[in-house]
């Protein structure tokens, strides 16, 4: 008898869908992923959970991506678990594709559909096979990582802190290292996007090729909270801007 979860694990194309420690944009060569592995006890303070632990160390900090099963998703801010349902199809593979993206960061696209391909029926197996796609020394190849800030302030925090993307919408954000054509990456916004680029000149300083890294982001994200770091004062003064609005005379003129 087959199970409704059969097989909905599996390869899914990484492409963007749309689009000291962790600082925003190009971290480039002082990534390593440190930890891939499944973890029966991944729920707080050990509880007993599936979840799958990545862990990457950037510029010496540690940091988390622990992944668990899809189990929900939402239509239209209401909840579904029906495995068939639209918004429960694409939510394993927005899944599926950050898988595969981690991934190729190591191994060829090949290789992990062809791992993938297998019948998989549960979350436990998948992470499994993952795992035995990494070459057994993953631990210490350099990697590019891509960081955004989060979009709101949370918890008990002032301000918003670099994050890791939790899906692929807004453009690859993980790569092995991609060493500068010379120097190092420039960070280059024109038009309101992001992009980077290392320039290699001849002996008089003249530019003869510039090699553009695969990270960039487009002008809605650079425009975005993604781009730019929310803190309590910056809300206080978009409050008071706000007031300063609503309090001013009917015939002030705005320009």
């Amino acid at each position: 008898m087959s199970n409704e979860n059969d097989n909905i694990y599996g390869f899914e194309d990484d492409k963007s869908q749309s689009g000291g420690g962790l600082g925003f944009g190009l971290n480039a060569g002082v990534t390593s992923m440190k930890t891939f592995e499944f973890n029966p006890n991944g729920g707080k303070e050990g509880a007993e959970q599936e979840a799958l632990d990545v862990v990457f160390n950037v510029d010496g900090r540690d940091i988390s991506y622990r992944m668990f099963p899809v189990t929900k998703a939402f239509d239209n801010n209401v909840e579904v678990t029906d495995v068939r349902h639209p918004a429960m199809v694409q939510a394993v593979k927005d899944f599926n594709s950050i898988i595969v993206h981690i991934l190729h960061a190591f191994v060829e696209k090949d290789a992990i559909k062809l791992a993938l391909s297998v019948p998989i029926a549960s979350f436990k197996q998948f992470c499994t096979i993952a795992r035995s796609i990494l070459p057994t020394n993953f631990d210490t190849k350099q990697l590019d990582i891509f960081a955004q800030w989060q979009w709101s302030i949370t918890g008990d925090n002032d301000k918003t802190y670099p994050r890791l993307p939790k899906n692929m919408k807004h453009g690859k954000w993980l790569c092995a290292h991609i060493p500068p054509a010379s120097g190092q990456w420039e960070e280059i916004r024109l038009n309101g996007k992001l992009t980077y680029k290392s320039p290699t000149k001849d002996v008089d300083g003249r530019v003869i090729s510039t090699a553009t890294h695969p990270f960039s982001r487009t002008k809605w994200f650079m425009e975005s909270n993604f781009a730019t770091q929310q803190s309590d004062e910056s809300l206080d003064d978009i409050v008071s801007s706000a007031n300063s609005a609503t309090d001013a005379p009917a015939d002030t003129n705005w320009g």
